[in-house]
């Protein structure tokens, strides 16, 4: 399912765009997926219901267009030339986004609407999941290439050690992190994977 592209009186100023995006994920992370309606974003917006209309069929059509074009700009894993300074920068970036209460509101959901929707399930899987794992994947092997962990590593399970304190904490838990949680999360992680050295 895609979104109509704009045309005529469908395209919008700039401005009114990044009003009903804006929109859309405040009302999503604020009411759920079950509680947002076209009405409210439009309302929201300062726009009328016709100018969404005109772009998306359905609150599901406007959640799987949104969402797939804006996973696409996650920040994906650097290459600082350390798995170290790869991880660290990785965790800060994750806690930065996470302190923002309606990423976090909008992160669960997501979670809830993917399981009942095949269609929001399949682009999130495309344009975040599986991204992001390959990116983490390729940031592992440059560690086992430069020696800093054995070759045998297993990089899925490495990354879901990595990334299940991020989320347990930012969204699940719903908490503050400390001050010194990435070094800590990073240093975890090395240690676990028998890293030869260790930054900071």
């Amino acid at each position: 399912m895609r979104a109509r592209p704009p045309a005529g009186a469908a395209v919008l100023r700039p401005e009114k765009t990044e009003a009903i995006i804006a929109a859309f994920f405040g009302e999503l992370g604020g009411c759920g997926y079950e509680g947002l309606t076209m009405d409210k974003v439009a309302e929201r917006a300062g726009v009328g219901k016709a100018a969404l209309y005109r772009r998306w069929h359905s609150k599901k059509e406007m959640l799987i267009d949104l969402v797939g074009r804006y996973a696409t700009e996650a920040v994906l894993p650097p290459d600082t030339g350390s798995l170290a300074g790869d991880l660290r920068a990785v965790a800060e970036d994750a806690i930065n986004v996470l302190k923002n209460p309606l990423v976090r509101n909008v992160i669960r959901a997501l979670v809830a609407e993917r399981r009942r929707s095949p269609d929001l399930d399949a682009v999130i899987t495309e344009k975040f999941i599986e991204p992001r794992r390959a990116a983490g994947a390729a940031m592992f092997q440059r560690a086992m290439d430069r020696g800093e962990i054995a070759p045998d590593s297993d990089p899925e399970m490495a990354q879901d050690m990595f990334g299940g304190p991020l989320y347990f904490k930012g969204v699940i838990l719903d908490e503050d992190f400390p001050t010194d949680f990435a070094q800590r999360l990073t240093d975890g992680v090395l240690r676990s994977l028998g890293a030869v050295r260790l930054t900071r």
